[in-house]
């Protein structure tokens, strides 16, 4: 196997890892996210607590992880593509500018191939995240759940296969370029200020990478969930009313400024805020964990060495 196919490999391995990882540990606040910025279900709630709180007493804990299958089973060729894109242009960068220090990724290299790594995922995960949306907002008023399945026959059946599974895909181009530039970077920044701090060396006296302590991990990692979601909070909240409009919407109310518009007559500004408070909590433990348990599959495979 060539080094750079190995490479490639280790970072989809540990990146798939640590996805779902944060998958699990953040997908009830991302439920509540999602139930309080779509249109339908926005005024629901007084707030996160409530949001919980009235979910498991009204619909089951097991509400909490409705939609939890799309991101898993997705977060697979997600990683695929955002890691090895990461990793194959921080490697690009280094044949062009030099090679970084052991141990260390130039900071400006962290948030252009994060910017790569995020533009390419986002033909993955636009139908991920609209099928999750539209099972989070379903309340069951029924009596019957739509599973994944049954959620992809309604999209494709209402506007086609094409249509029907990438609506808000410009508006998570929008979201996911800028804030993956600010993930690694934030990432990268944090992890060398407290090594610097904590007066914790990249190398050790025979030249071999020490890893980061697990608190800088985890700290690194909650540091960079937060500054993402504050990068593009705005246009994530128009990208899940987008995706979670009724069926029967017209098109010219589907685009990202009449939704923009929409949000902004109804609520002003602070409706761009909307659900970001378990936003920020969820991005705290998911990407502390999705970081600890990358950088921790990169050490067990080798790639620090």
């Amino acid at each position: 196997m060539s080094s750079e196919l190995s490479k490639t490999l280790r970072d989809l391995t540990a990146g798939t890892a640590g996805g779902c990882a944060g998958i699990v540990v953040g997908h009830p606040l991302d439920t509540v996210k999602t139930r309080m910025q779509s249109i339908h279900t926005r005024g629901l709630y007084s707030g996160t607590i409530d949001a919980l709180v009235t979910i498991v007493r009204k619909e089951g804990w097991r509400a909490w992880f409705r939609g939890i299958a799309a991101p898993l089973l997705g977060n697979a060729p997600v990683n695929a593509v955002m890691f090895a894109a990461y990793g194959n242009a921080k490697r690009a960068m280094d044949l062009e500018w030099g090679p970084d220090p052991p141990g260390k990724t130039s900071h400006a290299k962290a948030a252009i191939a994060g910017g790569w790594g995020g533009l390419l995922q986002c033909a993955i995960t636009t139908p991920m995240e609209l099928i999750k949306c539209r099972q989070q907002v379903t309340q069951g008023r029924t009596g019957h759940i739509p599973g994944m399945g049954d959620t992809v026959r309604a999209l494709v059946s209402e506007a086609g296969l094409v249509r029907g599974l990438f609506r808000g895909f410009g508006a998570t181009v929008l979201r996911d370029v800028p804030s993956f530039a600010a993930y690694f970077w934030a990432y990268e920044v944090t992890k060398d200020a407290l090594r610097a701090y904590a007066g914790i060396p990249c190398v050790d006296k025979r030249g071999k990478v020490v890893v980061a302590p697990v608190w800088v991990l985890l700290t690194a990692g909650s540091v960079a969930g937060v500054a993402t979601w504050v990068s593009c909070y705005p246009i994530d909240v128009v990208k899940t009313a987008q995706q979670t409009l009724p069926e029967g919407t017209p098109a010219s109310e589907r685009t990202i400024a009449a939704v923009t518009r929409r949000i902004w007559r109804s609520e002003g500004a602070i409706g761009f805020t909307r659900g970001i408070v378990p936003t920020v909590v969820r991005a705290v433990p998911s990407n502390a964990v999705t970081f600890l348990v990358y950088e921790w599959c990169l050490q067990v495979m080798g790639h620090h060495d």
